[in-house]
């Protein structure tokens, strides 16, 4: 995840239904939502490799200060209107912050774990988003939803095996990760009805940008290893992997709702099991395999029950036609 925030910053649909696009739209978008999340976890994979050698916020501003300038450029050549100072900027401003401290959890996990342990924690951000849109946006969460929650945090707690493993900090980070990254998921559900895609894309990178800058203010011994050839190949293939993320969501969600995306996001789990156990010798533990199943199974029911309310409400307020 950059934004792990990256990795969950797609808008949750409005009620009505959108059209649905021709087949071969919609298997295209698929695809591409497919190999937006394989890239999410090769750039974690390449988050980890790197942070043997260099701080966390220093990985997140090399790596932006790639993707930028390639995401301007698309915009540019495509020419698509770019506004650069957005229609609602205190909470946009919010959202980069979070965007960037949501970053520095999850790239601060990647030190400190194995990927598919750390997916555990980071993928219960749907669990928090659903308390959270009861509290902002007044939603009535039936027992269903609540008693897919409890199943979430049951897998935690079955993959972290209370009293047999030891609490690391890397588990605190992922986390607190997943909290951040559902705040920012809910003020991008704000947001995004009256922003444009290109700038929402480009004003996530200044959190990413200033939050770690301002770290590396205690701490500019941290720049030494960027001499070093090997690591500096890396932050660049990380910046390409974040700017084609974010490409291949643009692609993805011209074609196919981010609802019917979300749920694709667990694919990460496989590749982050593959990239753990080829670059670093890390397989899960079969309590991790329990708790990663009873956590993707919440929060695809999470998503089921979101479709369903989505459909009854579409249902009780059609949309008036003129």
């Amino acid at each position: 995840m950059t934004d792990k925030t990256q990795s969950a910053t797609l808008p949750l649909e409005p009620t009505a239904q959108a059209p649905r696009p021709p087949a071969g739209d919609y298997a295209t978008g698929m695809a591409f939502a497919l190999l937006s999340y394989f890239l999410f976890s090769s750039n974690d994979a390449i988050v980890r490799l790197t942070s043997q050698t260099l701080s966390p916020p220093l990985i997140i501003i090399g790596s932006s200060l790639v993707a930028l300038p390639l995401l301007i450029l698309f915009f540019w050549v495509r020419g698509e209107e770019i506004t650069w100072w957005p229609q609602r900027p205190g909470l946009v401003m919010l959202r980069t912050a979070l965007g960037g401290i949501t970053a520095l959890f999850a790239f601060n996990a990647f030190k400190r774990l194995p990927l598919a342990d750390a997916y555990v924690f980071i993928f219960t951000m749907p669990l928090f988003l659903t308390g959270l849109s009861m509290l902002i946006f007044k939603e009535r969460i039936g027992w269903r939803r609540w008693a897919a929650v409890a199943v979430g945090f049951l897998g935690v707690v079955v993959a972290f095996r209370p009293g047999q493993a030891a609490l690391d900090w890397g588990h605190l980070f992922a986390l607190c990760g997943a909290v951040t990254g559902s705040m920012s998921l809910v003020i991008m559900r704000i947001v995004s009805q009256v922003e444009r895609r290109p700038c929402l894309a480009i004003w996530q990178f200044p959190g990413t940008l200033v939050v770690p800058a301002l770290l590396l203010l205690f701490s500019p011994q941290a720049l030494a290893p960027m001499a070093q050839p090997p690591v500096l190949g890396l932050l660049l293939a990380s910046g390409f992997l974040v700017a084609a993320v974010q490409l291949s969501l643009i692609i993805t969600l011209r074609s196919v709702p981010p609802s019917q995306v979300a749920p694709l996001q667990y694919s990460q789990i496989f590749w982050g099991v593959v990239f753990g156990w080829l670059l670093f010798g890390d397989w899960p533990q079969a309590s991790v395999w329990f708790g990663l199943v009873l956590i993707v199974g919440s929060g695809v029911y999470t998503w089921h029950r979101e479709r369903v309310r989505i459909r009854q409400a579409a249902l009780q307020n059609p949309p008036v036609r003129l």
